[in-house]
């Protein structure tokens, strides 16, 4: 499962909390950390995106810890707040097909303006990526070997779109992950600057 962890825009406070939990986690599970954002000192961490080798639906909410401010000593806040959310693992998308791999090719006459050599011979090419099953169509050539080069052409394009659409959505999510921070009723607590489990 994927795991973003969020100090919520928090203070210091919160991503030292975010990279205590980290490490908690770490203990816990194996852990693959794909991400990784830098909070303002050591042993911070503003966020992180993790892979964990397991499947616990309960490690999905906020986390509190108590404990004075490290940063702060004469401070009177003592609950601190991070977020804990399990996302989608992100979509394989093939970047390009190179040379056709994947790729289903049909010909077809050509129709339209073009003189003595339109609809008399499949010069036109429309390529068929299986995996997604995007499709575009060349009849740009009188040549069929041109025409699937440019099909291909056209079909690493439709590609990289769709994985750019796929980024930028999952950019977003994370991003209201940041926002969507709730205050209360906590899946665990922990305490102190050891950061002891309580529940």
């Amino acid at each position: 499962m994927l795991l973003h962890l969020t100090s919520g825009r928090g203070p210091a406070e919160c991503e030292l909390a975010v990279g205590k939990f980290l490490a908690v986690l770490s203990q816990e599970f194996e852990i693959e950390i794909l991400t990784k954002e830098d909070g303002r000192f050591a042993g911070c961490c503003k966020s992180a995106l993790a892979r964990a080798d397991a499947n616990e639906p309960s490690l999905q909410g906020t986390v509190q810890w108590i404990c004075k401010s490290p940063f702060r000593p004469h401070h009177g806040r003592k609950n601190w707040f991070i977020g804990v959310n399990q996302v989608d693992e992100p979509e394989d998308c093939v970047f390009e097909v190179g040379s056709g791999g994947g790729v289903l090719y049909q010909t077809f006459k050509a129709s339209g303006h073009g003189g003595q050599h339109v609809n008399k011979t499949e010069s036109a090419v429309r390529a068929i990526h299986l995996a997604t099953g995007l499709t575009s169509v060349a009849s740009d050539e009188r040549s069929q070997h041109l025409n699937k080069k440019i099909a291909l052409e056209r079909l690493n394009e439709l590609l990289r779109r769709q994985k750019e659409e796929s980024e930028l959505s999952e950019r977003v999510a994370l991003f209201f992950n940041h926002n969507n921070l709730l205050r209360g009723n906590p899946i665990r607590i922990y305490e102190g600057v050891s950061f002891r489990r309580q529940i």
